[in-house]
């Protein structure tokens, strides 16, 4: 075999490095190569972990500490190479003879190889513990996550949606949306994956479950760097609650409304600008107008006088505090006037803010006439209608 050929074999023999496992897998490597190839006597190979501990594999040392001592060591039987970044570590063969200039190549072209692997697995490392960090965050979310490939078949979820469905998070994956959401029923008539992966944009629908949960479902399209749409992300919220408390409150409202409606007395409601939002037919009979057909019309067109109505709403607002027992003169659709005794109550929205005002009005028009009449028979005469002998000693 000529020299040129057992070279080139010593160069395969250098660069022919399986991908280890651990750093151990590596170092039993070097170790066999190195002996072989220079008769080496020490090794030492000194890798850098990701979290930043440094781990020293060493072979014919007495200790890691000499073996340690030896990296800035050197002589002619000694080869010391450190890594770029030195941060990945370094490597030191010290053999039984001086090492020739040809073996110092090889010794060189080793140590690069072994720098590329420490590299890549430093890059496969610092991968998969972001895997594992996105999997932490991605599975202490509350939301259900489930990603989707372009056949729409599940590639991954969250622990959140394995423990909602109940089923691991490995049994979900290759099945359908649908299976795990509505039972094999077969896919939905409007489905909100499909829709995303082929217009490229997000979409929400509700659904219920098998169970009889009731689920808020959003799409979103995942694109590759060219633009198409890789998969689609969906997020499930279960809703199931929210909306029998909105059920609730609807019929709550609804009940409530509804006893507005049928009580004799009239009841208003007006925003911060004194537009009906809501009245009564009771309000509705008292001005003339029939049941709905106050709503949207401003207070100041059925007050006599406005300003004086305005600045009491004005006084309510200011102190939050509710005003009853004010007379005020509003205008009937065809007869008039009518008095009302009128309360004044504010109303709140959710944030606590003030968002208008309510309350009952009393007709009292026949009580005011009466009263009239009374103020009137008390300084007349009621045969003629003069002026009573009260009236003048009331003046003189």
């Amino acid at each position: 075999m000529t020299q040129a050929m057992i070279e080139l074999l010593a160069l395969y023999d250098v660069t022919s490095i399986p991908f280890p496992k651990a750093g151990s897998d590596l170092m039993e490597e070097l170790v066999e190569k190195t002996s072989r190839l220079f008769g080496a006597t020490r090794l030492a190979l000194v890798l850098c972990e990701g979290n930043g501990q440094q781990v020293v594999y060493t072979w014919g040392f007495r200790s890691t500490k000499e073996a340690q001592q030896c990296l800035d060591k050197t002589g002619d039987n000694c080869f010391v190479y450190r890594f770029r970044p030195e941060s990945l570590g370094s490597l030191y063969i010290e053999c039984r003879q001086s090492l020739s200039p040809k073996d110092r190549r090889l010794c060189l072209i080793l140590a690069r190889t072994i720098e590329t692997i420490v590299r890549q697995k430093r890059v496969k490392d610092d991968l998969r513990a972001s895997e594992q960090e996105k999997v932490l965050i991605l599975d202490s979310l509350a939301e259900l996550l489930v990603f989707m490939g372009e056949n729409l078949q599940i590639q991954w979820a969250n622990a959140s949606a394995a423990k909602t469905i109940g089923i691991k998070t490995e049994q979900m994956v290759g099945k359908y949306c649908y299976q795990i959401t509505k039972g094999n029923c077969g896919p939905c008539d409007s489905c909100s994956a499909r829709e995303a992966l082929q217009t490229g944009e997000p979409r929400q629908r509700v659904v219920a479950s098998a169970t009889g949960r009731i689920l808020d479902i959003r799409s979103y399209p995942v694109k590759r760097e060219n633009g198409t749409v890789k998969g689609v992300l969906e997020t499930i919220s279960d809703i199931t609650e929210q909306v029998q408390a909105e059920e609730a409150l609807r019929l709550s409202e609804d009940r409530h409304r509804e006893i507005l409606t049928i009580l004799q007395e009239s009841y208003y409601e007006v925003d911060l600008t004194g537009t009906i939002t809501f009245c009564n037919d009771a309000a509705c009979q008292l001005l003339g107008y029939k049941p709905g057909e106050l709503v949207g019309r401003s207070f100041r067109h059925l007050v006599k006088k406005p300003h004086t109505v305005f600045r009491a709403f004005y006084n309510v607002y200011s102190t939050g505090q509710p005003q009853r027992g004010m007379v005020v003169e509003l205008v009937h659709k065809s007869r008039g006037c009518r008095f009302v005794e009128l309360s004044i109550t504010p109303i709140r929205n959710k944030s606590k803010d003030m968002a208008g005002f309510c309350g009952v009005a009393w007709d009292i028009t026949e009580r005011k006439k009466h009263q009239e009449k009374l103020e009137y028979l008390s300084w007349h005469d009621a045969l003629t209608g003069l002026h009573n002998r009260a009236y003048f000693e009331e003046q003189f």
